[in-house]
């Protein structure tokens, strides 16, 4: 499938929760980590990362620490299989040593052990990318695209016969949702129509 629109999250939001339990009774701070309740599980990861990259650019690594731990809950996983035409860049690998010694107060947390594939990068003014993946036919497919800043992006997922699944216009976080009949390869087109860099977050389930 390729992707051309990034997915903005834009409401209701849920605080990840207080304080959780893990299997060693410890508790886990999350109140820093925003997700919202009616997100899928791409949007979640999607929306996680971006908030992961604003943490570290400002240097919270327990808030770091804490996104870190809940991108581990939603089985996020680097792109290397599936994700093609993209720079395979994992931040996660350089914000652990960042909060290494915050993630080491932290229990781990369990959840899936398999979730959203996510891949990264980052869109000069006027620069576009278009990124390739194939979805299995009668299975939902979910695409969320987020950004570490309010710069604009659009966002475009078409098919084989070049017909557009979604097309986003620049509102924020987007996310897009389909059962395709067949399977085929889906195209995403992100295209940055802002007037500054902007760093994105792709999450493919």
């Amino acid at each position: 499938m390729k992707i051309g629109h990034i997915l903005l999250f834009l409401s209701p939001i849920l605080l990840l929760g207080g304080c959780s339990t893990s299997t060693n009774g410890a508790q886990i701070n999350r109140n820093t980590v925003h997700i919202p309740s009616e997100a899928t599980e791409a949007e979640k990861v999607a929306g996680v990362l971006a908030q992961a990259n604003g943490f570290a650019d400002e240097g919270d690594m327990l808030a770091l620490a804490t996104a870190l731990r809940a991108l581990e809950g939603l089985g996020a996983r680097a792109a290397n299989q599936g994700v093609d035409d993209v720079q395979k860049s994992d931040p996660i690998s350089n914000w652990r040593l960042l909060a290494d010694a915050e993630l080491q107060k932290l229990p781990p947390y369990r959840g899936r052990t398999l979730g959203p594939a996510y891949a990264n990068g980052q869109l000069e003014p006027g620069q576009n990318i278009t990124i390739g993946q194939v979805f299995m036919g009668g299975r939902t497919a979910n695409v969320a695209l987020s950004v570490s800043s309010n710069e604009p992006l659009n966002m475009t997922v078409t098919g084989a016969k070049n017909i557009a699944v979604c097309d986003h216009r620049p509102i924020g976080k987007q996310q897009c949702k389909w059962v395709p009949l067949f399977t085929e390869r889906y195209s995403i087109k992100i295209d940055n129509v802002g007037k500054k860099a902007v760093k994105y977050y792709l999450a493919v389930d």
